[in-house]
């Protein structure tokens, strides 16, 4: 059952993660992360932001979405608990034999984790590499590190999904 648990929390942290691309798009579309442009560039003359429409509403669609296909079921399951088992298939090998690669993957993704919460404004820095001068706003540097670090937790509480599937192997 704490396995359902485990995994239900790693669902809703996933779906936030996604709602939280829908909302930057939705809301604040200026302070999502910038694109590669091939070719020679651009000189734009305006003298107000675009509203950009187009934007808005992907953000609107993908938020909206995510919380009725992810967020409203792993919700759901959270305020009434149901017994089941989450598999990943048989495994090819023999039973009784432990399952080395389960350690070895929970414990690279704990080690992914954890750099990442260790580095995490210099990840958002990172994401920012095809036009630095967005950066400038400090507070688009800080929605984006908070964001990293949403994300580091979510691979901390899946990491332990295959760390209890190792263990289970050794019994």
């Amino acid at each position: 059952m704490l396995e359902n648990w485990v995994f239900m929390t790693g669902l809703l942290l996933a779906s936030l993660l996604f709602i939280f691309h829908g909302c930057v798009l939705l809301f604040a579309p200026g302070r999502y992360l910038p694109t590669y442009r091939w070719g020679p560039e651009e000189i734009r003359l305006v003298r107000k932001s675009p509203i950009q429409l187009g934007k808005r509403f992907l953000g609107l669609c993908l938020s909206v979405a995510i919380i009725w296909i992810i967020t409203v079921p792993a919700i759901s399951w959270m305020l009434h608990p149901r017994p089941s088992t989450i598999t990943s298939g048989e495994s090819p090998l023999p039973r009784g034999v432990a399952r080395w690669d389960l350690l070895i993957l929970s414990a690279f993704v704990v080690t992914c984790s954890y750099f990442l919460l260790t580095r995490a404004e210099r990840s958002a820095e990172l994401m920012f590499a095809a036009d630095k001068s967005r950066l400038q706003d400090k507070t688009t540097l800080r929605l984006w590190t908070v964001y990293v670090q949403l994300a580091a937790l979510f691979f901390l509480v899946w990491s332990s999904l295959p760390l209890s599937q190792f263990v289970v192997s050794l019994r």
